[in-house]
């Protein structure tokens, strides 16, 4: 559904904004074992956001599917009735 969907890009959003905050920290670090233990954090970041985005996508394309089974349904029933009111005619 659409409340889906928006739901999925607020996640998106939220794990960019972390992404960023993690990045301008990440550029403060001294040792190599912080900086290793701040790239798999991104890494994990970006896995997030590619999670959310696949998860969107989904959604998108299970609601555009629906959406075409519905119209099918109601053109079949449009069909029917128009086809009941000729007879009735």
């Amino acid at each position: 559904s659409a409340e889906t969907l928006i739901s999925e890009i607020d996640s998106t959003f939220s794990a960019l904004q972390y992404l960023g905050c993690d990045f301008k920290k990440s550029l403060n670090i001294s040792s190599s074992s912080d900086i290793d233990r701040e790239l798999k954090y991104m890494a994990s970041s970006v896995e997030t956001i590619r999670d959310s985005l696949d998860r969107a996508k989904r959604s998108y394309e299970e609601n555009e599917t629906i959406r075409d089974r519905i119209e099918k349904i109601l053109n079949k029933v449009k069909t029917f009735t128009n086809r009941k009111r000729q007879e009735l005619h």
